[in-house]
């Protein structure tokens, strides 16, 4: 076990984060041994597990292992497979330990943080193991009673390593740091993530200024002014899939000064919450045409975060069989490859009662905080800042792009923009462990019901819509519904019959009155990209590289005409029914 003085170390890296700089890590490693370290934790500092794939993890890994200190190697991804086998990687390669956080943006429960951790400890045994908590950036805490049912359940968990104030938690009194401060003194800037995990001190924030003058949108796509004169800087206020697509695609078609900005963090919000179901069978042509342009880029990311397995929805009634044939002439009259099928062809699927179906080969599951990710990862190396924890309206700039779910309407409202969205709460439903699931099981929907499920690693996820809109920004799990959804579950896929609920949890829909987003510029400067009522995600790309090339002064490459928040004008009323 390593004892003594350590510290987390930074991964050097090379041409704006493009790549691992090989030849920085000895004169590195040399002055952290020259300063006294007893050990080093790498690969754990804030940023960089969004900005290194596991490839080059594993290799900056093996190269702070041939330095002169002890190396406990952090090993915390996104999901336990991804842990386990860099836990397994760290051990092989001689770490002194590993450590390991819980999936990040992504709260799990007493049991699945059990799983995650033993698991962990068992691919890194014999060598100590230790817990990383650090409730700021994962978003949820490590309770005491996990810890303890871990210390019971392996043998080698050697301590936990928090980077969250302890004091409040463990009830210790005492002043609080920085206590001697004024309240009104100006709080020293926090660090901030920068290319290759590093940390780097922000600048004070800068407050919310004079309105942009005329042209500064374009102007962002070219070169800083010199001088006195104002930078055209993007503000994007949202790091969700969509705000995230839209910093990505700015940064990709020039934009210099781009900033996303969240209260939380990078996929804290409904994106880490959604279903994440991706499809082009939509009733009208604008929404296909969108989701075109997006299934095209799910495309180029591919397995595992994107899976092509279809999106197969169910009919069993006339007149449900009548709409959905008439969605598919449609759709395929728009160049969707969406063909009728037998459902009794899907293995393990109950189809007594289907009347008929419709599938599209080219739909599929993602992973939506995986994606989100992945969009923050590359608008990092094109340069884009990110402020986690840091409201949109601390920042001055010369755009603001409105990108903040349900939570739109407060930040639209400062700038003198009402738009007509309300949060409306979803719950899902996740099932336990089943054996043999297909690996190329579609998304089921039945049409008439609303009920459907995916594949989730080797559990379903289920979800539906609740006999009730229940309008409002609490978000709780309706209990007397789980029953009802399992019976459901049951029923279409007699596989399941042994499942029972694993978990279940709510998000939030922004519900726009047509359940169609809003999407271009809403006044002077400020931009919108929000009120996607349960498609944000799915949507996301095309969405973004659109609003961008709008931004930028381009020809948006998809019409967003019929998203104006203008056509509002004449007032909107929210549904009492809804069929999403």
């Amino acid at each position: 076990m390593v004892r003594g003085a350590l510290a987390a170390a930074v991964t050097p890296l090379r041409d704006d984060g493009a790549a691992l700089d090989e030849d920085a890590f000895g004169p590195y490693l040399d002055f952290l041994a020259a300063g006294g370290l007893d050990g080093i934790l790498p690969l754990g500092t804030t940023g960089e597990g969004i900005l290194l794939s596991a490839a080059e993890r594993r290799r900056a890994a093996e190269i702070f292992l041939e330095g002169p200190l002890p190396v406990i190697v952090h090993a915390g991804a996104q999901t336990t497979a991804e842990t386990v086998a860099l836990s397994e990687h760290a051990a092989a390669s001689g770490a002194a330990g590993v450590a390991a956080i819980g999936p990040p943006y992504y709260a799990l429960d007493d049991d699945a943080q059990l799983a995650h951790f033993a698991a962990a400890a068992r691919a890194a045994d014999p060598l100590p193991f230790y817990v990383y908590e650090f409730k700021a950036r994962s978003g949820y805490a490590v309770p005491v009673r996990v810890l303890e049912r871990l210390r019971e359940e392996v043998s080698n968990l050697a301590g936990l390593k928090v980077s969250d104030r302890l004091r409040p938690r463990l009830g210790v009194s005492g002043t609080r740091r920085g206590a001697g401060r004024g309240r009104g003194a100006p709080r020293r800037p926090r660090p901030l993530p920068v290319p290759g995990g590093g940390e780097v001190r922000a600048r004070p924030p800068r407050r919310t200024g004079a309105r942009r003058r005329a042209g500064a949108a374009a102007m962002a796509n070219g070169s800083r002014e010199t001088g006195a004169g104002r930078v055209a800087r993007i503000v994007v206020a949202g790091a969700g899939a969509i705000g995230a697509s839209v910093a990505y695609h700015l940064a990709s078609l020039g934009a210099r000064d781009v900033v996303i900005a969240d209260r939380q963090g990078v996929a804290a919000g409904a994106t880490s919450k959604a279903m994440g179901g991706v499809r082009q069978q939509f009733s009208t042509a604008a929404e296909v045409r969108l989701a075109q342009a997006s299934i095209r880029f799910f495309e180029e990311l591919d397995a595992p975060l994107f899976e092509q397995v279809g999106y197969l929805f169910l009919a069993t009634t006339e007149d449900g069989l009548a709409e959905l044939e008439e969605r598919r002439e449609l759709q395929a009259g728009l160049g969707v490859p969406v063909e009728r099928v037998n459902a009794a062809e899907v293995e393990g699927l109950y189809a007594g009662d289907v009347l008929g179906a419709v599938n599209c080969a080219t739909d599929g599951v993602a992973d939506p905080p995986a994606v989100t990710r992945e969009l923050v990862r590359r608008a990092l190396k094109l340069g884009v800042e990110v402020r986690e924890g840091t409201p949109a309206e601390r920042l001055e700039g010369d755009v603001l792009v409105i990108a903040c779910g349900p939570w739109s309407p407060e930040l639209a409202a400062t700038r003198g923009v009402e738009l007509p969205i309300r949060p409306l709460c979803r719950q899902l439903i996740q099932t336990t462990a089943l054996l043999d699931l297909p690996e190329d099981l579609p998304m089921v929907l039945e049409a008439e019901t609303s009920f459907h499920f995916r594949r989730r690693g080797d559990s379903l996820v289920l979800a539906m819509v609740d006999p009730e809109p229940r309008w409002g920004f609490e978000e709780r799990v309706d209990e007397s519904l789980l029953d009802d959804r399992l019976a459901r579950l049951h029923h279409r896929y007699p596989p399941a019959r042994e499942a029972s609920v694993d978990r279940a949890w709510a998000g939030l829909y922004d519900m726009t009155p047509d359940a169609h987003p809003i999407l271009g510029e809403v006044a002077d400067g400020v931009y919108a990209a929000c009120g996607f009522s349960g498609h944000g995600f799915m949507q996301s790309p095309a969405v973004g590289r659109a609003l961008a090339e709008e931004i930028l002064g381009e020809s948006p490459s998809i019409d967003l005409a019929p998203y104006r928040l203008s056509r509002f004008a004449d007032g909107a009323e929210f549904p009492e029914t809804l069929i999403l």
